[in-house]
């Protein structure tokens, strides 16, 4: 299991680079053009609302409020507005708040991007293997529809995930050493599943089918989500490449794993039969 790991972490990371090559081969920095707007747009926001948040000050706001005079049939004598309960509470609702806008802000960019990533996540795999998807607004909903859903059953699982961690730092304080590389690794995994699932929608996969495939090769899905949580460090530009990189590493890595080119769902185009008869002409020995 460990050898698998690691097979497919590295193959996650060899993506990266063949991503790259991609994008200029075939000019897919097109792609960039579209959600550079309103990426920018929500990172300056969404900074915004994160500062804004950040310094409320909860301790005067609930000095300010008058609970006797607004609830009458509420006793709130003992609320401990000035005690060490109360610095407690400050610090941990400040903890949730930083924690939640980190995080949120990752997962907003996939689910508004989701449209742009549908697109691009099967024109990469059309030009891999040259498989082509009959287009419908039905079947274009039901795919923006899935990754919108299975991103936020990921950004709420990770949460859970990482408000259990912090809780239990509390009761192990040496544990808190650890906190940014398991909250790293644990982002990192669901990230790259949200990516993996809209190759395995292609497939005709369920929901339940798509995680234990993606259970199976967690090494995957960490190397790719890694690559798109790392991007995010360089500012103002990691905002804009991370979606776009991270969904074509992510069908490309899927294309060397499970071999897109024989998806019974897909049409069989022009491309795909020229690459399959090149393929047998270099097999043949008299080729």
């Amino acid at each position: 299991m460990l050898v698998r790991f690691i097979k497919d972490f590295l193959l996650g990371m060899r993506s990266l680079y063949e991503a790259v090559v991609m994008i200029f081969e075939h000019w897919l920095w097109l792609y960039f053009l579209l959600p550079i707007l309103f990426s920018v747009a929500i990172y300056f926001g969404g900074e915004s609302m994160f500062h804004q948040l950040k310094n409320i000050n909860i301790q005067t706001e609930l000095q300010n409020i008058e609970f006797k005079a607004n609830f009458t049939d509420i006793r709130f004598e003992g609320f401990p507005t000035d005690s060490d309960e109360m610095k407690i509470l400050v610090i941990a609702l400040k903890m949730i708040v930083v924690v939640i806008s980190l995080k949120l802000s990752k997962y907003i960019i996939l689910i508004l991007m989701a449209p742009v990533i549908t697109i691009l996540s099967a024109r990469t795999e059309y030009l891999l293997t040259g498989n082509k998807y009959p287009f419908s607004i039905s079947q274009f909903s039901h795919d923006l529809y899935r990754g919108i859903n299975f991103a936020i059953r990921n950004m709420f699982r990770q949460l859970v995930i990482i408000v259990m961690w912090y809780l239990l730092t509390l009761l192990f304080p040496v544990m808190d050493k650890f906190t940014f590389p398991f909250v790293f690794c644990v982002g990192s995994y669901y990230y790259g599943s949200s990516m993996i699932d809209y190759t395995n929608e292609r497939r005709r996969l369920s929901l339940e089918e798509s995680v234990r495939f993606i259970r199976k090769n967690a090494g995957l899905a960490m190397s790719i989500g890694m690559m798109f949580s790392t991007l995010f460090f360089i500012a103002y530009i990691g905002i804009i490449f991370a979606p776009v990189i991270g969904i074509i590493a992510a069908t490309y890595a899927m294309h060397q794993k499970v071999d897109l080119s024989k998806n019974e769902y897909a049409e069989k185009t022009d491309v795909q039969e020229k690459k399959e008869s090149k393929k047998e002409y270099e097999d043949d020995e008299w080729g």
